[in-house]
């Protein structure tokens, strides 16, 4: 009895220790105690001093004088659109904007007289570097670098193969005009509707073109019954380069049968001295003696050549290239909306 006794005593510590040890191993869940918060101290960043940055305004002229030429056509031509765009161009801008536009067969000679007087001022359009040179070297043209130091346009967009065509002894005195820079070309413009009219296509050889410019003169081009169109028109043999050129004696930019440089050879060469030169020669007297080219062509102004094309008259013309869309406008009114020029 006395064994069961502590058997059932022995057993009911066991159960005790078992739950003491089972309630050791369980930890009471323990009280967060909460840390007071800190209190933070913000310290006030001063504010910047903001720098402006606005570009500063340039102070306008009162006056700018502008020469040029083929301003809304030739010096007589358009008066009302001349009038027209100089007046948006004093408002748009906000001064006096002068426009001399002399008339294109003396234009050169105006300018210079003009240079040589003292009376021109402003920007001004020459035609080619050599004039640019000439002024350089007299001194009557100023540097434009100098006043576009700070200019921004200047300084960032206009690429400086642009300033470099026009620079002497380190300083800018022109850039290149229209077209943003984009060069301008000589090319032999044709009625395209008068190759359609003798059925034949554009000439790629000379013989080729000496026999398309003797259809344009006797085979009636323009349908009209009359004796009145030539093949060619030139002034001088400053409209006849190409000519010269397809037979090998190239003049120089200025069609002056000086010594030039020759590419393809690598040489400096008289062209004049060339044997081909004969060849040529020969070719224009042709032309000349069969009234395939207008026989006027020593005498004539670069406006009568031009208006020999855009009245219909004559066939085709080694002119500046974007006088192929003047011309094509031209003999649209003239002889209708069916004319057409090819280049």
């Amino acid at each position: 009895m006395n064994k069961m006794k502590l058997i059932s005593l022995v057993l009911c510590l066991v159960l005790v220790c078992s739950f003491v040890f089972t309630a050791c191993d369980k930890k009471p869940t323990e009280t967060a105690t909460q840390q007071p918060t800190e209190t933070s101290t913000q310290t006030e960043t001063p504010t910047e001093t903001q720098i402006d940055t606005t570009p500063a305004v340039v102070e306008k002229p009162a006056v700018m004088d502008i020469t040029t030429l083929y301003y809304y056509g030739d010096a007589t031509e358009n008066a009302a659109e001349k009038l027209a765009y100089k007046n948006y161009l004093n408002r748009h801008y906000g001064f006096t904007i002068n426009i001399h536009a002399h008339a294109r067969d003396m234009y050169i000679e105006t300018i210079n007289l003009r240079a040589v007087s003292g009376d021109l001022t402003g920007i001004v359009r020459l035609f080619a570097g050599t004039d640019g040179i000439k002024w350089y070297q007299e001194g009557i043209v100023l540097a434009i670098d100098e006043f576009l130091a700070d200019n921004e346009v200047w300084n960032t967009i206009v690429p400086e193969h642009w300033k470099e065509t026009f620079s002497y002894d380190g300083a800018v005195y022109g850039l290149a005009f229209g077209g943003d820079g984009t060069p301008s070309w000589f090319s032999r413009t044709m009625r395209g509707d008068w190759l359609d009219a003798v059925g034949m296509s554009r000439p790629s050889t000379i013989d080729e073109f000496y026999e398309v410019s003797k259809a344009f003169t006797y085979n009636d081009p323009d349908k009209n019954g009359d004796n009145d169109t030539w093949g060619f028109c030139s002034r001088h043999v400053w409209l006849m380069q190409d000519i010269f050129k397809a037979y090998g004696c190239t003049p120089n930019w200025e069609s002056a049968l000086v010594p030039v440089w020759n590419p393809r050879d690598d040489i400096w060469e008289d062209p004049v001295i060339k044997p081909v030169m004969a060849d040529a020669c020969t070719f224009l007297r042709k032309c000349y003696v069969e009234g395939i080219i207008h026989p006027e062509l020593f005498s004539m102004s670069s406006t009568n050549v031009r208006n020999l094309m855009s009245n219909g008259h004559a066939g085709s013309c080694f002119y500046w290239d974007h006088w192929l869309i003047v011309w094509e406008n031209a003999v649209k009114k003239t002889v209708g909306s069916h004319a057409y020029m090819v280049a």
